[in-house]
């Protein structure tokens, strides 16, 4: 009897030892992410980057690939507990200047190898061939990857990422009648059915492989995009709603909501639905600093304000405009959507020409792309006042309004207060019912 006990006591002692944390450092110039994070294997950390510098442990319990990201970069990086890791990167030439020093270089190549190739095949081009030509490319490259990891050392030490590879192909073809504007039922059953048998709901893969996370992701999206049957709030609490409590809806419904959460009059209800179904404390304050900053963009309140580049010359400011009405678009050359606005906004433009209002385009191009941004406007023959932001998506007036996503379109009233926020698009006849309910 006392050999059992201190036969346990051993094994729970063994089983208690805490494992080594990783050292992490990374070397990051050219940003202005305020912070590093690194997930994976239901493990989150952020990490300040101060200086150019993140520097930090990391205390995880499973070696496998996580996902580094800041700003809107992204990166594989495998990890082991006791592992030495450092990172040097430029933010503006993230994928040529990227490396990283670890115990596991072998994986580490592969795993960039990996990222290029399936990066290099995720392409508009690609969506424009016809169904077997769409295919017979996907099913090469899927050779391609599958040679590429059997004839790497990281074969011995990446045991699910065949699986992975699977996912990826799989994505590609489920994700191809919207991306090529065909009609699912239109397409070869190897279309329709290729989800088949998957099971969607496995928090543990979600968590562990960004492939099956990026098809959960796409097929809640998707799914949500074909189903006409209401407004996009209502059909988005609806697909919330159907999914079982847990990680994946969580993060879903954060995902989705920091971007339909807006300063307009569904703002209680998006809220309310989101304390409702989220049960994720990190995501509800998070959104609660969001819902608690568009309090200060309520109709009434004084709009933020711009001073920006002119098309035509010099700058324009806020206070310019005074007295007239103000319809701001927030826009940029390389918005699909934001382009496809363009006609209708013309025709709201000649509409209303002559009238006290103030049509405004405001361009959140990066700096390099000045060019790019004047050559459309001339190309265009794009009317109102045609302006560009100083500091693109960090820009104080785009800040200010919480611009997470555009277009965005925004009516000023004029003192200077804000009439709506979140005002209807150009191509929404709500627009014209709006401004037929001024006097302008």
């Amino acid at each position: 009897m006392k050999y059992l006990t201190l036969l346990f006591a051993i094994i729970i002692a063994s089983c208690s030892q805490p494992q080594k944390p990783v050292t992490f450092k990374a070397d990051i110039s050219n940003t202005e992410a305020k912070e590093l994070t690194i997930t994976g294997f239901d493990y989150t950390k952020k990490i300040a980057i101060a200086e150019a510098i993140a520097s930090d442990t990391l205390s995880i319990t499973q070696a496998g690939v996580y996902q580094l990201s800041f700003g809107r970069a992204t990166t594989g990086i495998y990890l082991s507990p006791g592992d030495d890791v450092s990172m040097s990167v430029d933010a503006k030439e993230f994928t040529k200047s990227l490396s990283i020093t670890s115990p596991h270089t072998d994986v580490q190549d592969y795993i960039k190898v990996k990222a290029d190739l399936e990066g290099s095949i995720f392409s508009r081009a690609l969506f424009d061939l016809n169904p077997d030509e769409f295919a017979s490319k996907v099913s090469s490259r899927k050779d391609s990857l599958v040679s590429i990891f059997n004839a790497s050392p990281a074969k011995e030490i990446l045991s699910n990422e065949s699986e992975s590879i699977d996912l990826f192909v799989k994505r590609l073809m489920f994700i191809y009648p919207d991306y090529s504007d065909r009609k699912v039922t239109d397409l070869p059953l190897d279309y329709q059915n290729v989800l088949a048998g998957l099971d969607l709901g496995d928090e543990s893969r979600y968590a562990s492989m960004p492939n099956y996370k990026k098809l959960v992701k796409d097929h809640f999206s998707m799914n949500m995009y074909r189903d006409t049957s209401d407004t996009y709030e209502a059909v988005f609490m609806n697909h919330i709603s159907e999914l079982p409590a847990g990680n994946i809806r969580n993060q879903l419904l954060y995902d989705d909501m920091k971007f339909i959460l807006g300063p307009n009059d569904k703002l209680e209800k998006m809220y309310s639905f989101f304390n409702e179904k989220s049960s994720n404390i990190e995501h509800k304050g998070k959104i609660e600093e969001l819902y608690t900053a568009f309090q200060k963009l309520k109709k009434g309140e004084l709009s933020p304000t711009f001073d920006y580049e002119n098309h035509a010359g010099g700058t324009i400011k806020t206070e310019d405009l005074a007295g007239k009405y103000v319809y701001v678009d927030v826009w940029a050359t390389w918005c699909g959507p934001c382009i496809g606005e363009i006609p209708s906004l013309k025709k709201v433009e000649k509409q209303y020409h002559g009238k006290n209002i103030e049509f405004v385009s405001i361009s959140i191009d990066n700096k390099p792309d000045h060019d790019k941004w004047k050559k459309m406007v001339d190309d265009k023959e794009l009317g109102g006042l045609q302006l560009m932001a100083d500091n693109a998506w960090q820009s104080k007036f785009v800040k200010d309004y919480k611009i997470t996503g555009i277009p965005r379109f925004i009516l000023i009233d004029p003192e200077g207060k804000i009439v709506s926020a979140d005002a209807p698009r150009p191509s929404d006849k709500k627009l014209i019912e709006t401004l037929n309910g001024l006097s302008i």
